[in-house]
């Protein structure tokens, strides 16, 4: 796909062009990345692709190799469940010490995230993709409530990998269903109180999420 950059902002661009082609595997994991193919793609010089380039192998999306090349970063189910674990701790603790003071406001936040993940869920064609942003937004806003930035980056880091197979994990409509009645239960157990039980479904959640993701790479041949 040819992408023209007429903004100003060229790296920052180039960046999100790529990241976006990544999460959403237009480029594929193990796919080798050509410097000079990406840049004449673009129409950019080689300057912001290297740039591009260098931030995506901090992020862990690409990797490069020494005398070999760039290449896309695969995702395995050993993976998974080690973002997925790191993710789990973290959400689990931002729920455990969630304040009395921000209980009402997230309930009110999470709610209006499960209506939306409802539309979607419900339209006459599943759109999974905004359902799956819905999903992330729930989760992102528990997170939020830490009110830490350092976790919330930490945060927002891991759910670049899972990106990846969580649309996979999104086409499935009895898992996306499930998972949305499971955000209801959630947000019940917040409104009244229930911390303890409130974190305990969470875990459960994510821990069933964490399952299905690492089946379903498994099923497509060990990565993706």
């Amino acid at each position: 796909m040819n992408v023209k950059i007429e903004r100003l902002d060229l790296n920052e661009q180039v960046y999100q062009i790529l990241k976006n082609q990544i999460l959403t595997r237009e480029y594929k994991g193990g796919a080798r990345l050509d410097l000079n193919d990406l840049s004449e793609k673009m129409g950019v010089s080689k300057t912001p692709v290297k740039l591009a380039i260098h931030r995506l192998a901090n992020d862990g999306l690409i990797e490069v190799i020494s005398r070999s090349g760039t290449y896309v970063s695969q995702l395995t189910s050993g993976r998974i469940a080690e973002v997925m674990d790191a993710r789990i701790m973290i959400e689990k603790w931002c729920m455990e010490h969630l304040s009395k003071e921000d209980r009402e406001q997230l309930v009110t936040q999470l709610t209006e995230f499960v209506e939306r993940a409802r539309t979607h869920l419900n339209s006459s064609q599943f759109l999974y993709q905004q359902f799956l942003e819905a999903d992330v937004l729930f989760h992102k806003a528990i997170v939020t409530m830490s009110h830490n930035q350092l976790i919330l980056n930490q945060y927002e880091l891991l759910n670049s990998f899972l990106y990846i197979s969580r649309i996979f994990h999104f086409q499935n409509l009895h898992r996306s269903n499930e998972g949305l009645l499971e955000h209801e239960q959630i947000i019940e157990e917040i409104k009244h109180d229930r911390l303890e039980q409130a974190t305990h479904l969470l875990v459960s959640h994510l821990e069933k999420s964490k399952q299905y993701m690492m089946f379903l790479i498994k099923e497509n041949g060990g990565a993706i």
